[in-house]
């Protein structure tokens, strides 16, 4: 009921294609991952973002963006380069997020968020949409580090790197896209592992809760 693709345009990013038979309009079969960096401790200094959709088990958009960062948020650490190698340079020519959010925000209607350390992300969003006054329908997310601490016990943790590499994802860790692939990934190998292909039913048979965006 599913196989492997191998995507030939990036070689760290795999994804599952699922065939599910679940009717859309009973339950919610939709769901963004997301990954932000920032250039500082504070969430409006997000320079990069990437998310990856996909509906009925099969991605239907991928999309990362280098982030400017707005003033007085803009100042880059030495510590947050060490980890993403975004520098003030790379993203002096890119947009605001209010410029690139037109291009999220018809995938969000209906749709569960979902990232791995989800209130960091989340934390993050919230910060850019209130900072910005985007429009925004109501969203729920849920966090795929609760998702497998439940689904895969005895990690000796539960980072994304260390998740991909037991589930045998590549991943090129602090790349926006590539982190966002390996969330979505972390969920739907989880949904084939419990042959449950509702993304909500998931959360819930593994007791992890969902919130509110907003």
């Amino acid at each position: 009921m599913s196989k492997r693709v191998a995507d030939e345009k990036d070689e760290y990013v795999f994804f599952y294609v699922t065939m599910i038979q679940n009717d859309r309009n009973a339950c919610m079969n939709r769901f963004m991952a997301l990954d932000f960096e920032t250039a500082n401790r504070y969430p409006l200094s997000a320079c990069a973002l990437g998310i990856v959709v996909f509906e009925d088990g099969v991605e239907i958009f991928r999309k990362s963006w280098y982030l400017k960062p707005p003033s007085p948020y803009d100042a880059f650490d030495a510590a947050n380069i060490r980890i993403h190698s975004i520098t003030p340079s790379t993203v002096a020519l890119a947009p605001s997020f209010n410029v690139i959010y037109p291009q999220i925000l018809p995938y969000l209607k209906d749709t569960l968020l979902i990232a791995h350390n989800a209130e960091f992300d989340i934390g993050i969003l919230k910060s850019l949409i209130s900072y910005y006054h985007c429009e925004v329908p109501p969203l729920i997310y849920g966090c795929t580090v609760q998702l497998s601490r439940r689904a895969f016990e005895g990690l000796i943790n539960y980072k994304l790197n260390t998740v991909s590499e037991t589930l045998g994802f590549p991943l090129n860790h602090h790349d926006a896209l590539s982190d966002a692939l390996a969330c979505a990934n972390i969920l739907l190998f989880t949904m084939m592992g419990m042959n449950e292909f509702n993304v909500l039913n998931c959360f819930n048979l593994l007791g992890v809760n969902l919130k509110q965006v907003l």
